[in-house]
């Protein structure tokens, strides 16, 4: 008995342009969804590792001022490039007093007066 042999070729087994030509779309569509999703956790990630650099005030070191005068309302200081800008600063002692200092009210050659904004003891802060 003979027996009936078929040529089995690559055909059966090839995917037609149509199906290609969807599994490309398919691929192009993962690619445009992943990509800016990879770019925001990218983004979340990092800000999240540097905001510290941005929101956490930078220290300098101590650095000594002879206060010349304090009273009930201002704090009267030597004239450095520190003592004239503009804002808000804390002023601390030996013991743990300190002073808020804010605006300047006067100043002089030799002197800047800053408006007494609250004073801070080792017990808490008092206006």
């Amino acid at each position: 008995m003979k027996a009936n042999r078929k040529k089995i070729g690559s055909k059966g087994l090839s995917k037609t342009g149509a199906e290609k030509q969807k599994q490309k779309n398919a691929h192009i569509v993962l690619i445009l969804v992943a990509l800016p999703l990879l770019l925001i956790i990218a983004v979340g990630v990092s800000s999240f590792i540097f905001s510290n650099d941005l929101l956490v005030p930078m220290h300098q070191d101590d650095f000594t001022l002879d206060v010349i005068n304090v009273n009930a309302h201002s704090v009267t200081l030597p004239r450095t490039h520190d003592t004239e800008q503009h804002g808000i600063f804390g002023i601390s002692w030996a013991g743990g007093q300190a002073a808020i200092v804010g605006d300047i009210t006067s100043e002089n050659q030799d002197t800047v007066t800053r408006q007494l904004e609250g004073r801070i003891s080792p017990r808490g802060i008092s206006q």
